[in-house]
């Protein structure tokens, strides 16, 4: 997002907003941010995002790193699927997880 809006602009947008943005220009959402899945699911939905989320924020930076690094292959099998879809990045990989009808 820095890329596309600059550091300080990229820090200051509203989750819909970047999520829409994002969506559009036909990226895959890679974050740490748990509130996409408990409060912005309608927004993923809505633009058909593909979003993969880590499910707990407190774990170390390099650890976080890790899961995307290590299932990157994964990653880029289910991100070629058309959204909506939310992928929790466990331990063990990525997990579907089941979106609202």
């Amino acid at each position: 997002m820095a890329e596309v809006y600059g550091q300080a602009e990229a820090q200051s947008l509203d989750d819909p907003d970047w999520i829409r943005d994002m969506t559009e220009c036909g990226l895959v959402l890679l974050s740490k941010d748990a509130k996409i899945r408990s409060e912005h699911v309608g927004e993923v939905i809505d633009c058909r995002g593909r979003v993969f989320l880590l499910p707990e924020q407190r774990t170390k930076a390099e650890d976080q790193i890790a899961r995307y690094v290590d299932f990157k292959h994964k990653v880029a099998h289910r991100a070629r699927k058309p959204g909506p879809l939310i992928y929790m990045m466990g331990p063990k990989g990525p997990e579907k997880w089941s979106l609202p009808n």
